[in-house]
């Protein structure tokens, strides 16, 4: 069963977290338009990395409109390595933060708004990894307090 972490709004789309056994599933759902939602999901084990990855990315971000994707960084997860990549965006108008598992499963965030997501994203996996830090030890009969 999933359970609902977190959500980052703008007015174009909804990106959420959510947690399913030993996945992290992030989620981007269109506001206003009908398109289904896109997916990509990472083992908890390296959503942080992920994470991390993106907030290199969104602190330095590309001059200028992109003529094609620059690649930023790979992260192992699972079957499929998440990529993370700056795109051109909006018909070659501006440019996207892109993390992507495989063709058609990408969440995409414009430049102006990668930031504020990338700092939102780093609080999403470093809550996760305390609850997962904080399982483990009480699995094993010790406490982090």
């Amino acid at each position: 069963m999933r359970h609902h972490i977190g959500s980052w709004e703008t007015s174009y789309h909804v990106i959420s977290v959510y947690k399913d056994d030993q996945w992290v599933l992030l989620e981007r759902v269109p506001v206003k338009k009908t398109k289904p939602p896109k997916q990509v999901s990472i083992p908890d084990t390296r959503f942080l990395n992920v994470a991390v990855a993106a907030s290199a990315a969104a602190a330095s971000p590309p001059h200028g409109a992109l003529s094609g994707p620059l690649p930023v960084a790979m992260v192992e997860a699972g079957h499929k390595p998440v990529t993370i990549s700056w795109e051109p965006y909006e018909w070659g108008t501006t440019n996207a933060l892109i993390i992507r598992k495989e063709s058609g499963h990408s969440i995409a965030v414009v430049q102006t708004e990668a930031p504020r997501f990338a700092l939102w994203l780093l609080r999403q996996a470093y809550q996760l990894e305390a609850d997962r830090i904080d399982a483990y030890l009480a699995a094993s009969g010790r406490s982090s307090r």
